[in-house]
């Protein structure tokens, strides 16, 4: 039986066909895995540059060791924060408000200090003790921040003219620099590193030890520093939790433990502090952004 050239050529196609659906189906799927993937990493990323950028920041010369870092402050478009504290219990009357102002890269500009167990927790800045006023250096490596005082009351209460006292100096080093130099040329600091490239030790301008800094194998973090008071050495130890975050401090020069407490979107609203034996302090934190404006 002589087969039909017109039905051979119709399978021919249809063949021909179906091979050039397949090639193009399998090209779309192809590119809907790329897009996929691509999309997969740019999450991933932005997640991963969250996450660096924690509320708080070790800093051994700061009280409690810890301080709001700076990224954070910038990334989240903080303009000011309004700290709480309660002496009396966490649902005690409040005693001071604090209201904290924040320059574009997350550095402290300007602090107003409120009076002591105000009419509202929530005062405006002209019921206050005393204005801070921070100037801002970036220098090579680091950020030199230093403060006046404008105190408007003392002791007797409020004060016919305000007084400006000046404070400290705080050097940031932002880039894992190993020696700061003062305006003459001088070595102020000396800064030492782990192979993994973060600090483990700080001496002063007189090539003394100002602290040092243990990493632990349990995810705690041991910073030793020198009592001029008591002349010795005494540690403290840093507790993160599963997320990196700052979460314990407790300083054993002066049985000092403190917590720290996150909300659902990772910000720190409180802070608890007592000394061994003693009844809690609480600070809670109350956020400003531009966004809320």
């Amino acid at each position: 039986m002589r087969k039909n050239p017109l039905l051979f050529l119709y399978v021919t196609v249809s063949e021909n066909q179906k091979q050039k659906m397949k090639r193009r189906f399998k090209s779309i799927i192809f590119l809907l895995i790329l897009i996929i993937a691509a999309a997969c990493s740019t999450t991933k990323f932005s997640t991963t540059k969250l996450d660096d950028a924690k509320p708080l920041k070790l800093d051994p010369r700061n009280y409690h060791n810890v301080r709001f870092n700076p990224e954070w402050i910038a990334e989240n478009n903080i303009e000011s924060i309004i700290k709480r504290e309660y002496l009396d219990g966490k649902n005690g009357k409040v005693h001071l408000v604090s209201i904290l102002e924040y320059d574009k890269n997350g550095y402290l500009k300007t602090k107003y200090g409120g009076l002591s167990y105000p009419k509202s927790e929530s005062p405006t800045k002209e019921d206050i003790f005393s204005r801070s006023e921070y100037k801002i250096i970036s220098l090579d490596s680091f950020i030199v921040h230093s403060s006046n005082i404008i105190r408007y009351h003392n002791e007797n209460g409020k004060m016919d003219q305000p007084d400006t006292l000046k404070m400290g100096t705080h050097i940031y080093n932002l880039k894992s620099a190993k020696v700061y130099l003062n305006e003459n040329g001088e070595v102020y600091r000396k800064y030492f590193y782990d192979e993994s490239d973060r600090l483990i030790k700080e001496l002063d301008k007189n090539g003394e030890e100002s602290f040092s800094i243990k990493y632990l194998e349990n995810g705690k973090i041991e910073i030793v520093e020198f009592s001029r008071w008591k002349g010795e050495k005494f540690s403290s130890i840093i507790t993160k939790d599963k997320f990196g975050r700052i979460v314990k401090n407790f300083d054993e020069s002066n049985n000092l433990t403190n917590e720290f407490y996150y909300d659902k979107k990772g910000n720190m609203v409180e802070d608890k502090h007592w000394f061994e034996g003693k009844e809690p302090n609480y600070h809670t934190y109350e956020y400003i952004s531009n966004d809320s404006r």
